[in-house]
């Protein structure tokens, strides 16, 4: 027998009406064995809804879980069981946290120091059910942080479900960070655009060969057909009358109108505005055709709308402030028309959808999709290589290793759209000098006192090469033997001399007017990769003389910190457009007035501005390759940006799942699709804790 103490059971206490709900009765903890005083339930009897059982809870080795997610599915089953804890070491509960479903109905569940006994007050929930559980444990003598994710399953019975069905119930997604938001029009993050594309829709969808030219690389999905004006210059979109908003209400083309409304509106600084660049308007020219206009014709006027557009609902949103829309209830629960609808947002620790079983397109596989934000990113890959999550979008490190190893996770890679880079925010007086970074000189030597290639052999080792630009080596026009500013330590010191940074004799320190060269960088917490990289680049340039103050923030405070500006410099990561206008105009193109897209940097070049124009419009495919090529030089040697690595992206996936059509730009793409070959598979890899680093 295992030294921990068994978790035992949890028991359910029947309906008292005909709307055969639930009743969450008592939860207990007692020794190893199943407890038969318990068994056959106790005082108030057990109800027609029957009793659940912990199937499994995979802790592995020695380690401390604080504030960490657990995910506990409830079905409906007729008998009770017992579960082994599967850890050999001591531990306890201090305090655990139940969240309901139903608002105002928040149980609390409480446990004396030795973890032997927890009750709960009586909370009614519609079933099956899913609880966000948050235990704190603590592991000695090791302490790491680990997500535990524990899963409910049906007991046998006559209301047990099928291996198949059960394999089927919910995706469990670990993931580093939150969702930003859950509308399109103001989502920035990856976590928001992959929950907003399954709440969503957009007018057509990418085939799995994404041609960004022209329309043969789309297939219909709102829109069950289009037809191009003699001119070129407007489509016409016929909506499929089947597509319905998950209130019920039809989609319509007023709805197609009014998003392309919110997306360019000024009030609403929709980082994508940018990316419907020359469109001159949407009309209606019935309820369910919506014609799209341009000012000119450009090769990518299908792409730009298709995949750029999502439709959200005017009858839900036309009244709301569009200065305030992230803050409406409608952005806390939003109502979409996509396979998934939203059921439940605890920020900063679970997002769950439910599948849209009347969709138009098919219901999904998953009946439910949850996504568990874990900030640490040791507790994301365990929780996966344990068997407790699905998947982890990214692997890296001895992650990557383990779950290699691992027979219960297979490794995917699904190509990469993603470069790191130090965004240098050239508006920022830092120090006390104004436009520090506006000045290309001090960007250029910075960027030479940096040994980019032992960075990312250190940190990354074969699963990434040094960053070219803003944009990655699969992009239309790179030439990867284009020109660099290369590692030139000396190089960078006379720079630097040449700026009026002299370097201290007596402490070594760069100083100008008696005052040190030094600024803070951001570094968020969730990214491995991106905390090793801010210790090299501390490091590095504290041999030159330079002071770099790291501050590690959650991935909240450092978005917003970004977005308002307030920053020196920041390591940030950004998933780029298949699109290359799209991808350069997003993040590089010069801000207008208040409107900086994601230029968090601020940086500003119309000679760069003017280039990317002309690209967007070019018909020519040599041309426009030549275009992109001059764009990449010209920012690449303005150095707007310190260009630090592109990862090459494995995903950690249960082996349950076979994954069908992941793409370097979404490996979410079809996830809705995604084939389940057996029930999840929840032991944990021998390996997996021996294996974590301390």
């Amino acid at each position: 027998m295992h030294e921990a103490r068994a978790l035992q059971h949890i028991q359910m206490f029947g309906n008292r009406g005909t709307r055969h709900r639930e009743r969450l009765g008592q939860l207990t903890y007692g020794g190893v064995g199943v407890d038969e005083a318990t068994e056959n339930g106790t005082s108030g009897g057990v109800g027609e809804g029957g009793k659940h059982a912990i199937e499994s809870i995979g802790i592995t080795g020695n380690h401390m879980v604080t504030s960490m997610p657990t995910l506990i599915v409830l079905r409906k089953c007729t008998r009770q069981t017992a579960v082994n804890m599967g850890s050999a070491c001591k531990y306890t509960v201090p305090n655990l946290y139940v969240g309901s479903t139903e608002p105002g109905r928040q149980p609390t569940l409480e446990c004396d120091s030795a973890g032997i006994y927890a009750s709960a007050q009586p909370g009614e929930f519609d079933a099956p059910i899913i609880f966000p559980l948050f235990p704190t444990i603590m592991f000695a003598p090791r302490y790491h942080i680990l997500a535990v994710f524990v899963t409910l399953a049906a007991c046998s019975g006559t209301d047990s479900r099928s291996a198949a069905s059960s394999a089927t119930d919910v995706l469990t997604i670990a993931t580093p960070a939150d969702a930003d938001a859950l509308i399109p029009q103001l989502v920035q993050s990856t976590q928001g655009k992959q929950a907003t594309d399954m709440l969503f829709d957009y007018l057509a969808q990418p085939t799995s060969t994404l041609e960004t030219v022209g329309d043969a690389g789309f297939k219909p999905s709102l829109a069950s057909s289009w037809a191009w004006s003699s001119d070129s210059l407007s489509i016409a979109f016929t909506l499929t009358s089947k597509a319905r908003w998950h209130d019920g209400q039809p989609v319509r083309a007023a709805d197609v109108k009014f998003s392309y409304a919110l997306y360019v509106d000024p009030a609403i600084a929709s980082p994508h505005a940018s990316n419907f660049e020359g469109i001159d308007s949407v009309s209606v020219r019935d309820s369910l055709t919506a014609v799209v206009w341009w000012k000119r014709r450009n090769p990518e006027q299908f792409y730009q709308i298709a995949t750029s557009l999502a439709i959200v609902p005017e009858h839900l949103l036309a009244s709301e402030p569009r200065a305030t829309l992230a803050q409406s209830a409608y952005a806390q629960h939003p109502v979409g028309s996509g396979r998934y609808r939203f059921e439940q947002w605890a920020r900063d620790r679970q997002l769950m959808l439910t599948a849209d079983s009347t969709n138009f397109r098919g219901r999904p596989t998953f009946k439910r999709v949850v996504w568990i934000v874990s900030a640490d990113p040791t507790a994301a890959s365990l929780s996966v290589l344990s068997g407790q999550a699905d998947v982890l979008e990214s692997v890296r490190g001895d992650a990557f290793v383990n779950a290699r190893k691992s027979t219960k996770v297979r490794t995917v890679e699904y190509g990469s759209l993603d470069y790191a880079f130090m965004v240098l925010n050239s508006e920022r007086t830092v120090g006390g000098n104004r436009r520090l970074f506006g000045d290309r000189a001090m960007r250029v030597a910075l960027t030479a006192a940096l040994n980019r290639p032992a960075m990312v052999s250190n940190a990354l080792d074969s699963l990434g090469a040094v960053a070219l630009g803003p944009f990655t080596r699969s992009a239309t026009g790179v030439d990867t033997a284009m020109r660099q500013i290369a590692f030139d330590a000396a190089r960078a010191g006379l720079t630097l001399d040449s700026l009026g940074w002299k370097t201290d004799a007596v402490d070594k320190l760069r100083k100008k007017n008696g005052k040190a060269l030094r600024f803070e960088l951001l570094v968020p917490t969730a990214s491995a990769t991106r905390l090793k990289f801010g210790v090299l680049i501390q490091a590095q340039l504290a041999s030159m003389g330079v002071t770099v103050d790291l501050a590690p923030l959650d991935q909240g405070m450092f978005v917003s910190r970004l977005e308002k500006g307030d920053f020196d410099a920041a390591l940030n990561m950004w998933r780029t457009d298949p699109s290359p206008v799209a991808g350069l105009r997003q993040v590089w193109a010069s801000p207008h007035g208040q409107e900086i897209g994601a230029n968090y940097g601020r940086y500003s070049s119309k000679s760069f501005d003017a280039i990317v124009d002309s690209a967007a419009v070019e018909f020519s495919a040599a041309k426009r390759q030549a275009l992109f090529r001059k764009a990449y030089q010209l920012i690449v040697e303005d150095a707007a940006g310190i260009w630090l690595y592109e990862p090459r992206n494995f995903a950690a996936i249960n082996s349950r799942i076979e994954p069908t059509g992941m793409r370097a730009y979404a490996w979410w793409a079809d996830l809705a699709d995604w084939n389940v070959t057996s029930a999840r598979v929840a032991n944990a890899p021998a390996n997996t804790a021996a294996n974590a680093k301390p």
